[in-house]
């Protein structure tokens, strides 16, 4: 036992229910002390970058350990550089992960790294609609798109057959 310090006065029954520990109040301090992840100021963005992604973590784990903060639209995951990018609907729902995360991170046992994904300075617009359907902006450019588009929703097992 200490003799000096705040250690040498503290009592075994404190420390056993955690009331007055000295010990817990530094462990508190160091935690408080911890750097946060600040949001970008670019409201836009709802992307957040997770590093450290080994072989043997799938886009479907990531999906389980990020879907609880809100509705994700894409989660990828760039096996040649072990890492991924999980993107979310709204702002509030990446910032909530992203404040719950930070720092905690553990998928199949390894402590991932998760920060705020860069802003797109030339990115175009996500689309709306399911990537692999083609596209029906241009009635003249893909005639009959629309309704196949319909016959895909109406038969939507005969899709693989096409």
């Amino acid at each position: 036992m200490p003799t000096t310090g705040e250690l040498a006065d503290q009592n075994i029954k404190d420390r056993y229910y955690g009331i007055n520990d000295p010990v817990a109040n530094k462990m508190m301090r160091k935690v408080g002390e911890l750097p946060k992840l600040e949001a970008p100021e670019d409201t836009s963005v709802t992307t957040l970058f997770v590093g450290g992604v080994g072989p043997e973590i799938s886009e479907e784990d990531l999906r389980d350990h990020f879907y609880g903060f809100g509705e994700l639209a894409v989660v990828r995951k760039v096996d040649a550089k072990s890492c991924a990018f999980i993107t979310y609907t709204t702002r509030a729902s990446a910032e909530k992960a992203a404040e719950e995360l930070h720092s905690k991170l553990i998928v199949k046992g390894q402590r991932l790294r998760l920060s705020w994904g860069k802003p797109q300075a030339n990115a175009p617009p996500r689309p709306a609609e399911d990537p692999m359907l083609p596209s029906t902006s241009d009635p003249e450019l893909s005639p009959g798109v629309s309704e196949l588009t319909q016959l895909l929703e109406v038969f939507p097992a005969t899709a693989c057959m096409l």
